[in-house]
């Protein structure tokens, strides 16, 4: 349909509120593009090394993690700027937000997960956890947030997916998808997870509720990321190794 310019490299995306928002590790800052037109709206300054970022669509903002500053960068929509910084934990890399609890979840691959009040932009805890958090999604229907990890050090569990209560702390589940975990998304519905294998060629579906993988599909080689479509719920998986994008249906 379309191919926009961005000035810089980059890093993460995400989609709301009519835009599409994408960082640039490299420039330190996200580009704002409006969806209708396919232009560059905006480009904000955040912190150092902005990853994975989040929209909340209640507060009309975009929660962006900072890697290098250690901090979450809160940008207003409207106004294309930023107008909260939140201090999380060392090295943050992926946000997720529940819009039905308010509850702001952060990665920190420093190992441990931040938890902030959506609305208020506080941190209200944080989760000590024993691995280095790398990707996570939020599961409306499940009240919690679903991480996997990444680490060259023992014990080396990056074949578990996690997920943890942001009201309790507690770990509500510790599922082993029997691959190395890369991206994650969940469906519209919040009830099933897809894991992709970080260097192989399929995705594990995983019902929540149960904590088991039902299915693993097949895909193509080395697929880096999963987005699912809130209507149709359909899954599409970019397959960095085969230079294609697999699609299925809902499971």
């Amino acid at each position: 349909m379309a191919s926009v310019a961005l000035d810089g490299i980059p890093a993460a995306i995400a989609i709301g509120l009519g835009r599409v928002f994408v960082t640039h590790a490299d420039s330190d800052t996200v580009s704002i593009l409006d969806i209708q037109d396919r232009s560059v709206r905006a480009r904000v300054a955040v912190g150092r090394d902005p990853g994975g970022l989040a929209v909340d669509p209640i507060t009309r903002t975009v929660w962006v993690a900072n890697t290098e500053a250690g901090t979450v960068s809160i940008v207003d929509v409207d106004n294309a700027s930023v107008v909260a910084t939140v201090p999380v934990g060392s090295r943050p890399r992926t946000v997720g937000i529940d819009p039905g609890t308010r509850l702001a979840y952060v990665a920190n691959y420093g190992g441990s997960l931040s938890v902030a009040n959506a609305d208020t932009r506080a941190v209200t805890s944080k989760i000590p956890v024993d691995d280095s958090p790398l990707t996570l999604v939020v599961s409306a229907e499940r009240r919690a947030a679903c991480y996997s990890t990444y680490s060259d050090l023992p014990p080396n569990d990056n074949t578990k997916v996690r997920c943890v209560d942001g009201a309790t702390s507690a770990r509500t589940a510790d599922i082993d998808v029997g691959h190395p975990v890369g991206a994650l998304a969940v469906d519209g519905l919040g009830r099933t997870l897809y894991a992709a294998d970080r260097g192989g060629n399929r995705v594990s579906v995983v019902d929540l509720a149960a904590g088991t993988v039902t299915r693993q599909l097949g895909v193509g080689a080395k697929p880096i990321g999963i987005a699912v479509d809130s209507v149709s719920r359909a899954a599409y998986v970019v397959d960095s190794g085969a230079g294609t994008v697999s699609v299925f249906g809902p499971h």
